[in-house]
């Protein structure tokens, strides 16, 4: 599975060295107080910073890779990975102009120990402010035993406002497959305000917590990983 994945991520590459000139590349920098992903942190409630390459072309395909530091007990354990690289792709299609769908794959990952290597694939449907998307594993969930086919299914609403803010609200819940791992399964709840200070320059609030087994979901140095976060980031597109 993941020779499959690594030949999609070649394509994709192979893609945006021969798109046309009227295709979009697009860079950001984000220094955020916490990464936190699907309400669990990836960086024990410790800054983090992110940054990635978008690339797309009219005809609705995308690629890109994204990364960011990560806290090194995020596993649980202690094999001292510190850092995430999320390599994506897919297509971006339009049905009437206010309803849009989406399909993609992308890899999870972990250079300081590949067997946390996580493969999924997604599909999203948006129609105005509101975007649902399932996420389902091509692989074991983050190595844990009989994982593959974990799935998360999501809604959001992204609201605008006056002031060029934005309001967030994200509902999402995380099956994990296996007889071992159900105790794993969580919902998580997101609310967030965002500006647009043009320029590229944008900022965010946010606030997120989740119901899962706090005692499942405790790090090796004490982090409760699923508790509820406040955080604070910054993003500058070029």
């Amino acid at each position: 599975m993941q020779k499959m994945i690594l030949r999609t991520m070649v394509a994709a590459g192979c893609m945006v060295l021969a798109a046309p000139v009227f295709a979009d590349v697009v860079g950001n920098l984000s220094p955020t107080s916490n990464y936190v992903y699907r309400g669990l942190t990836n960086s024990a409630d410790k800054p983090a910073i992110q940054g990635g390459f978008d690339w797309s072309n009219p005809a609705g395909w995308y690629a890109g890779v994204w990364a960011s530091s990560i806290s090194s007990d995020v596993f649980l354990n202690e094999t001292k990975v510190n850092e995430e690289t999320d390599f994506y792709g897919g297509y971006n299609g339009t049905i009437t102009p206010d309803i849009n769908w989406s399909v993609g794959v992308i890899q999870y990952a972990y250079f300081g120990d590949t067997h946390f290597n996580t493969e999924e694939g997604n599909l999203s449907l948006g129609y105005k402010w509101l975007t649902v998307k399932y996420s389902h594993e091509l692989s074991k969930f983050y190595n844990l035993t009989d994982s593959s086919g974990s799935y998360y299914y999501e809604a959001a609403l992204a609201i605008p406002l006056p002031q060029s803010l934005t309001l967030g609200l994200h509902a999402g819940h995380q099956v994990v497959a296996g007889a071992a791992n159900t105790g794993l399964n969580y919902s998580d709840y997101k609310i967030s305000l965002s500006r647009d200070f043009g320029h590229g320059y944008s900022a965010n609030v946010n606030y997120t917590t989740t119901n899962a087994n706090t005692a499942l979901y405790t790090e090796s140095d004490g982090v409760k990983v699923a508790d509820a976060h406040f955080f604070i980031g910054m993003t500058k597109t070029f």
